[in-house]
């Protein structure tokens, strides 16, 4: 966080060991999450290294994503969240860890950007069995809305105060000091993050305005068409008071389309 309870960034930390640690950021942040950790270094006895131009990273994710990885190696992470580094795909040292951003099982690999291209190959060879196909950032992005998980620059920003995210269960305030718990702390939370289906014709996007009547009450953080449900979706920034509300709608071009709200996320993996 900043001083303002503002987010910094949404990242994963890996424990390489106890002295150790890998932390991989929004790639739209790069430039801006590498200042901040050398501003916040301060007198602590650490050394920091941007290595994102050294590294490639590789997402394989779906139902499939399990047999694809065992074709190219059988050193895999188990449990979600856990990865295992040195591990060798066709002679390229890699780290394998069990995450994505797509609500769907899967698994990211880490490796030098000068190896990327012929892991990418052999990634796509093994999926062929599967029917695997190259994805992007498009693809990525319906399934993590459907998913139901924030990202930064639409659910997260520095300007958003983090109890108001929904992402409260992650802030352990039963901690030391740590930037931005006196903000935190004295903050009443006015804003939900929540879901929500377009009952009439339409898409909503980022930053269209939710209203209650003639009252604006909230705008949408990121919308989009769901292929899965096939009706149009929403996640919205809404104040509090509002979340029952029976009569709220989006504008879309200056057009009053009927929403109804719902519990995040659209739809849940059967993911193992």
């Amino acid at each position: 966080c900043y001083e303002n309870g503002g987010i910094v960034d949404d990242v994963l930390v890996y424990k390489v060991n106890d002295t150790k640690f890998m932390v991989v950021v929004n790639a739209s942040n790069m430039e801006k999450d590498a200042a901040w950790f050398r501003a916040n270094i301060r007198d602590f006895d650490v050394k920091f290294e941007n290595i994102s131009e050294q590294t490639a990273l590789i997402a394989i994710q779906g139902p499939f994503s399990e047999e694809i990885v065992r074709k190219l190696t059988q050193e895999i992470p188990e449990k979600y969240y856990s990865f295992l580094e040195n591990v060798n795909i066709d002679g390229v040292k890699c780290i394998i860890s069990r995450t994505g951003y797509t609500g769907e099982k899967g698994y990211e690999v880490y490796c030098p950007s000068s190896k990327a291209k012929e892991i990418y190959s052999k990634i796509l060879e093994a999926g062929k069995e599967f029917d695997g196909i190259p994805c992007g950032l498009g693809a990525r992005d319906t399934l993590r809305m459907e998913a139901g998980l924030p990202l930064y620059g639409h659910e997260l920003s520095s300007e958003i105060p983090a109890g108001e995210t929904g992402l409260s269960y992650a802030i352990k305030m039963d901690k030391n000091d740590f930037i931005g718990k006196k903000a935190i702390q004295n903050h009443e939370p006015k804003y939900s993050r929540t879901g929500g289906l377009v009952l009439d014709r339409g898409i909503a996007r980022e930053g269209s305005l939710i209203f209650s009547g003639s009252k604006e009450v909230g705008k949408v953080t990121s919308g989009t068409h769901s292929p899965t449900l096939e009706k149009s979706i929403i996640i919205v920034r809404i104040q509090s008071e509002f979340l029952n509300s029976s009569d709220l709608a989006v504008d879309v071009r200056g057009r009053k389309l009927k929403i109804e709200l719902c519990p995040l996320p659209f739809y849940k993996s059967s993911k193992q």
